[in-house]
């Protein structure tokens, strides 16, 4: 069980960049709250250990939690979400909020180790918030949705950006990534490889309202085929993506 745990660990490290403070998992958005007549009790738990990384871990039983998987068009169940945060020097504190989209004004700080529950066919953000003493350091927003129905699409409509996939996808010297933003936002757009060093920036700027494309080219020699990952960061909304490189 030990050795599985630390498979699990090393695989969603080679997600991430090592620079961030907090990420999540899985990369997909939105987190669908499964209920149908019954609603599952969320639970948030924090789990430290002797490593770097402290883990803020949400679960669900009934099979309560599921993201939507766009390659088979169907919804597919997970044993949990992780906030996984970069405490090495042990001196970080959290604090879990849910903030309403559907229903704007509704914010409520989850306390840890307990239950709640979600409203029916309600979006809110579930915000992660990292503290050294009373200075916030990091923060980030996960959308979260109870109850399936409607549209898949439809959470789109409660973001202020979405990010397309690269194309052409695999590539060889360049590819193109697009992005939208809602609102006049600062953006990031970042390259990672697999192991989560920063290949590229290619955005670091405020930008306006609209579609937005960036080219990347891949000029350095010393970048090998494989897997790849792209980041767009709006504010404290993060997506990621992943891509692939054929020489």
């Amino acid at each position: 069980m030990k050795l599985f745990n630390v498979i699990l660990v090393l695989i969603i490290l080679n997600n991430f960049s090592l620079a961030q403070i907090v990420n999540f998992v899985p990369n997909d958005r939105p987190i669908y709250i499964l209920g149908g007549c019954v609603k599952p009790p969320i639970e948030c738990k924090i789990i430290t250990s002797q490593s770097i990384y402290d883990s803020v871990k949400i679960t669900a039983p009934f099979g309560g939690l599921c993201i939507f998987d766009s390659t088979h068009f169907n919804y597919r169940s997970i044993r949990e979400c992780v906030f996984l945060v970069n405490n090495i020097e042990k001196s970080l504190s959290y604090e879990l909020w849910g903030v309403g989209i559907t229903m704007p004004g509704y914010q409520i700080q989850f306390p840890f180790n307990t239950q709640f529950y979600a409203y029916p066919n309600f979006y809110f953000d579930l915000k992660l918030i990292v503290k050294k003493g009373l200075s916030v350091v990091d923060s980030m927003i996960v959308l979260f949705k109870s109850d399936i129905q409607g549209d898949v699409e439809d959470f789109q409509s409660s973001m202020n950006c979405s990010l397309s996939q690269n194309y052409p996808n695999p590539f060889n010297s360049s590819t193109v990534f697009s992005y939208e933003l809602k609102v006049k936002s600062a953006v990031k757009l970042k390259v990672y490889d697999i192991l989560g060093r920063k290949i590229a920036t290619l955005v670091d700027a405020e930008k306006p309202p609209g579609i937005h494309e960036v080219q990347f080219n891949n000029d350095n020699s010393h970048t090998s085929s494989g897997v790849y990952f792209y980041e767009l960061k709006v504010g404290e909304y993060r997506i990621m993506k992943k891509m692939s490189l054929i020489r």
